[in-house]
């Protein structure tokens, strides 16, 4: 269960970086959410752009978790925010691995970090929410909000709030369902991308989160971080 603790910041370098500073002093479940963040990251160390209006946030979860269960970890966040989303009438898809799309275009990106050397100490998870920016800059064809389509400011604690409520739900699901909600849900099942300078059918997901693509008759099983899903068609 996560929220029971709530750290809140007006802004801070990364939300998953004060949670790993402070890893031995904060309690299981904790959550640490900023209205900014200045050195906010994505996937593979990218920067993440952190204007005030969004959702920025990150939770501690200490080191029960094994380092095969981390998908299932992605999955239950993915579908905590498909949930969410659905609550205020969007409707929004997954993009392998680590990303929340809307019509093509980005509203939610989760990181998810594991600290330890044989065995994991911690996981914190980070979640970025376009909540209320509209302009995006030199992403305005790469990404929305929640205001670019519902027209309306929404509450970003409330926005907070679904998020906790349902991903405390879905910690009572077994994952058979979570990972068939995340197969429903996303949106590169059936597509073809580059793999390697080659073409690829992308055929499933298995439920450790590879990546089952097929070239030329032959199945290949891609771990999650061997790729980079740039181009869907």
């Amino acid at each position: 269960m996560i929220g029971k603790t709530i750290i809140r910041f007006d802004s801070v370098g990364s939300t998953n970086n004060y949670i790993k500073s402070n890893s031995s002093l904060l309690e299981e479940g904790t959550v640490v959410v900023s209205k900014i963040q200045t050195s906010g990251r994505g996937r593979s160390n990218h920067s993440w752009m952190s204007d005030e209006g969004n959702l920025y946030f990150s939770f501690l979860i200490n080191g029960y978790i094994s380092r095969s269960k981390i998908f299932e970890l992605l999955a239950k966040v993915s579908n905590t925010v498909i949930r969410l989303l659905r609550d205020f009438n969007i409707k929004s898809e997954i993009k392998y691995p680590n990303d929340i799309l809307i019509e093509d275009k980005k509203i939610c990106g989760i990181l998810i970090e594991s600290y330890g050397a044989l065995e994991i100490d911690y996981v914190v998870v980070g979640v970025g929410i376009n909540v209320n920016q509209l302009d995006f800059r030199d992403l305005n064809d790469k990404a929305t909000s929640m205001k670019k389509i519902l027209g309306i400011n929404t509450e970003v604690e409330q926005v907070l709030e679904k998020f906790i409520e349902h991903y405390n739900v879905l910690e009572n699901i077994p994952f058979t369902e979570i990972f068939n909600d995340y197969l429903k849900y996303s949106l590169i099942i059936g597509k073809r991308t580059n793999y390697n300078g080659e073409t690829c059918l992308i055929k499933g997901i298995t439920e450790t989160g590879k990546m089952i693509i097929e070239k030329s008759d032959v199945i290949k099983y891609i771990n999650l971080n061997e790729i980079n899903i740039k181009d869907l068609f």
